[in-house]
């Protein structure tokens, strides 16, 4: 969590980058929180998804999570409130669940597969007809489409120090592929 925190502090506003904490963990890592394993020290998550984002996604990644977190309990809220009773409790229940085990475990694409499942069923037609977007939810919708446009180009830049790294190390100059990550 301190080397989280400490990535966090080298980009406030924009993190290293989505998907990006491995290289945090390698330059912040101490002690006996860093694994070692063939002489590199890593880990892909920060185990608390708000300290994850904050390292790699900044302070602008940590608004979008909280917005969404925020627009799915208004939703649960405005459910409820029109009388709804089983499904929008149970759904809201799921999601709620899901951001407090984030919170002490990485994500895996099936957690995120589930969640986008129950935000679906939350957000699914009432009634018969179809029911319009709460403007949070339109928001936040927004809010993550910006967010991912400002992230593409950290991506691209990830995706072509991976690509160098690789080539450095298959030519056997690992010193300076590990240097690239």
């Amino acid at each position: 969590m301190k080397a989280a925190w400490k990535g966090f502090l080298d980009d406030p506003l924009l993190g290293a980058g989505p998907a990006r904490f491995e290289p945090v963990f390698r330059l912040h890592g101490e002690g006996r929180s860093a694994h070692v394993s063939g002489g590199l020290r890593s880990t892909a998550h920060a185990h608390n998804e708000i300290l994850n984002a904050l390292a790699t996604t900044g302070l602008l990644g940590l608004a979008a999570l909280l917005w969404l977190a925020v627009s799915a309990a208004a939703l649960v809220r405005e459910r409820l409130a029109a009388g709804e009773r089983g499904a929008p409790a149970a759904l809201g229940a799921g999601l709620a669940a899901i951001f407090v085990n984030l919170q002490v475990n990485p994500g895996a694409l099936p957690v995120f597969l589930e969640a986008a499942l129950l935000s679906g069923l939350l957000c699914a037609r009432r009634g018969g007809a179809a029911a319009p977007l709460p403007r949070p939810a339109r928001i936040a919708v927004v809010a993550a489409a910006a967010m991912a446009a400002l992230f593409s180009w950290k991506l691209l830049r990830a995706d072509s120090l991976a690509w160098s790294a690789g080539r450095l190390a298959a030519a056997g100059r690992v010193d300076e592929a590990e240097a690239r990550l």
